[in-house]
């Protein structure tokens, strides 16, 4: 089944993000930008022009419509008959958050290098905040497919957006660390200097089972077991604002991919021989559907060519790493206002499985290694009671 004309022409009207500002530097694991958020967010979507149409994909309320287009079009066409509306759903979907974008493309960063094919089908399950509108979540998965499309990398979905209650993927209050210290028996009197190496041990490990909750509930739900699919969840920001106030790292993480080929690197190249894994900080053991989380806000703040950001951290999605090569998809920063490119090798390496080999700079690592700074920060707030 085909979308109505009425689907693309709702889409179109809505249009792209507005320009926020330029990049800058990519400081993600593996993601893929998607969304808008809650008209009242006064940090991305109300500095929005007021007379942009894009603002008002920011409205979770007034543009997701009830019915959605697809569930008029699928009702139309199908009536009753579930195996005509399953099939009927899945292209309408698929037209509505893949297919309805205009057909420009950015000329090459390196015009003699050959546009090479990619000629592989990617399944997406596809995921919002409950404060992302469904109009929202479409602009940007179009723009997805946009920038793929002329290497055939032909993406797909079964059915609309889910919505998700999750807001952060990774968040935490000093209230909530000072009680989840309290409950690993951290004392308190204890300041960062008389911690011994065990209770530091326990303090982090306290912190960690906070700071990735979201994330590890959203995998026990959706990511278990694995399926031959890649999970895209559209969310506020991976970050909530305290924690990365309380992390006190570089850079914004724009969005955060996992899948167990990255969790076995990053424990890997832990120094720490006796830390938790992630695969027990995260609750997963082995394999699980990989699970890219992403940051509107951040996005929407940082960049005008939002379909060239998604297109990166969609391969890390694939399974490429960063590359230090000028022009390249996998470079970080650089020209934004032209097509960069791949070389064959990353071609052959891309899918959704792949063993990626991410550097240990890379954003999950630099998190990981930003605890110390909430830890210290939260013992800090103690002294600062007592005092």
């Amino acid at each position: 089944m085909k979308v109505e004309p009425m689907v693309r022409a709702f889409r179109r009207w809505v249009g792209p993000l507005a320009a926020l500002g330029p990049l800058g530097s990519w400081s993600v694991a593996a993601a893929v930008v998607l969304g808008c958020g809650d008209d009242s967010d006064p940090t991305a979507c109300g500095l929005l022009r007021a007379s942009s149409p894009d603002k008002l994909g920011c409205s979770s309320a007034i543009l997701d419509l009830t019915p959605h287009p697809c569930a008029l079009e699928v009702k139309k066409a199908c009536g009753n008959d579930a195996d005509c509306a399953k099939s009927a759903m899945s292209d309408c979907a698929t037209e509505y958050y893949l297919r309805s974008y205009e057909a420009d493309t950015l000329p090459p960063c390196d015009p003699d290098r050959p546009l090479l094919m990619i000629d592989q089908n990617l399944n997406l399950a596809l995921f919002r905040g409950i404060r992302i509108s469904d109009v929202s979540t479409a602009v940007h998965t179009n723009a997805l497919q946009h920038y793929f499309d002329p290497q055939a990398l032909w993406m797909g979905t079964d059915g609309l957006a889910e919505t998700n209650p999750i807001r952060y993927a990774i968040a935490g209050t000093v209230a909530q660390f000072d009680q989840a210290l309290i409950d690993a028996g951290i004392p308190p009197s204890a300041d960062t200097d008389s911690l011994t190496d065990e209770e530091e041990a326990a303090a982090l490990e306290a912190i960690s089972a906070v700071m990735f909750g979201p994330t590890r509930d959203f995998l026990a739900t959706h990511a278990k077991p694995m399926e031959a699919k890649v999970n895209v969840v559209v969310i506020d920001q991976i970050l909530s604002p305290t924690l990365a106030d309380l992390l006190a790292i570089e850079g914004t993480v724009v969005g955060l991919g996992l899948s167990a080929a990255l969790l076995e690197r990053v424990d890997e190249t832990t120094e720490d021989p006796d830390a938790m894994s992630l695969n027990t900080m995260l609750d997963v053991d082995g394999d699980f559907t990989p699970t890219l989380f992403v940051g509107h806000t951040d996005i929407a703040r940082l960049t005008q060519d939002f379909d060239l950001v998604i297109a990166h951290e969609m391969g890390h999605a694939l399974g490429l790493p960063h590359v230090e090569e000028p022009g390249n998809l996998m470079e970080q920063g650089g020209e934004d206002n032209c097509r960069r490119w791949l070389s064959q090798e990353q071609v052959d390496l891309m899918g959704p499985f792949a063993q990626a080999m991410l550097a240990p700079e890379d954003a999950l690592s630099r998190i990981l290694a930003g605890r110390k700074n909430v830890l210290r920060r939260v013992l800090e707030a103690r002294q600062a009671e007592r005092d």
